[in-house]
């Protein structure tokens, strides 16, 4: 059996909502992925791997410097929120 005849049977037994990360954390699998694209690929070479590695790492310190500024960010006081409308969506609406 060729090996994308297997990862396609392996693939069929997964019954998560995720199955991009069941095969990568689970199963140990080098499945490549965009950000914001479809498609999903077995990783074949180096170039690849590491494109896919170095775009995880920018989304993670895209992430990790939105969680610092959250950690950091004014809460507004219930006297700041008094008499306003309460709010209905984060552009209003």
């Amino acid at each position: 059996m060729n090996p994308t005849d297997y990862y396609r049977l392996k693939s069929a037994e997964i019954k998560e909502a995720d199955i991009l990360e069941v095969l990568v954390k689970d199963y140990k699998w080098p499945i490549g992925a965009h950000a914001g694209k479809a498609g999903r690929w077995i990783i074949a070479n180096e170039q690849e791997r590491w494109h896919v590695a170095n775009e995880l790492l920018s989304r993670e310190n895209e992430i990790r410097a939105r969680r610092k500024v959250i950690e950091q960010a004014h809460i507004p006081a219930a006297l700041e929120l008094e008499n306003k409308a309460p709010q209905l969506g984060l552009f209003g609406g």
